[in-house]
């Protein structure tokens, strides 16, 4: 005949205490999980910079605290890349406004050509690619603190180059090497990610937007 009956105390506290030692790492693992999707990389902090947008106005780097940052570099007389990329961060800009994003959300495009992109020439290159510069400053400078902000503080080098490209407006009789890259900042000034602004992915980069308020 076989027994029946309440199994021993001890049995029963160590089967309770396997039980919830599983459910917590489980728990554990999910949670981890979910922070790694969730974060990004730092590559380091934004550069602190004082440079003038395409009203002729002074631009500073502290008025981005507390907002999201995308960054990219062009000249106004770009036979290739600038264009598109400016195109595709345009179609960024109308993303971020179906997301209700434009006020958590601020654009640059930073000139590598300073010496041409006059604040004028910055505002009707704007105007003509169909950017709103409610919410997108074009920026500009001397040609020493173009160096300081873009190759010193974003470590983005430039030159410029022999070319027989004829670019917007006049034709020109150089090119600027530089980088196609987009630059997301967060808001403490984290470097976050950087991306191809040439095949830019604006629903890759409003996911991250969101993982950054």
């Amino acid at each position: 005949m076989v027994r029946t009956g309440t199994p021993p105390r001890w049995l029963l506290v160590s089967l309770f205490a396997s039980l919830l030692v599983v459910v917590l790492a489980g728990a554990g693992l999910i949670w981890t999980g979910a922070a790694r999707s969730q974060s990004l990389p730092s590559y380091g902090h934004m550069p602190q910079f004082q440079l003038t947008d395409q009203n002729g106005q002074p631009f500073s780097s502290a008025v981005l605290k507390g907002k999201v940052t995308a960054v990219g570099f062009i000249y106004t007389s770009c036979p290739d890349i600038c264009p598109m990329l400016t195109t595709n961060m345009v179609h960024l800009q109308g993303e971020l406004r179906k997301a209700g994003l434009s006020a958590e959300v601020t654009l640059l495009s930073i000139s590598v050509d300073p010496e041409v992109d006059t604040p004028e020439v910055l505002r009707q290159y704007a105007t003509d690619r169909g950017a709103d510069l409610g919410g997108w400053s074009f920026l500009t400078g001397t040609l020493e603190q173009i160096q300081g902000t873009v190759t010193g503080g974003f470590k983005v080098p430039f030159d410029k180059v022999a070319s027989a490209h004829a670019g917007h407006g006049a034709p020109q009789s150089y090119e600027v090497s530089h980088s196609g890259k987009v630059i997301l900042v967060d808001p403490q000034g984290e470097v976050r990610a950087y991306y191809d602004g040439e095949a830019l992915d604006a629903a890759a980069v409003l996911a991250d937007i969101k993982k950054l308020r």
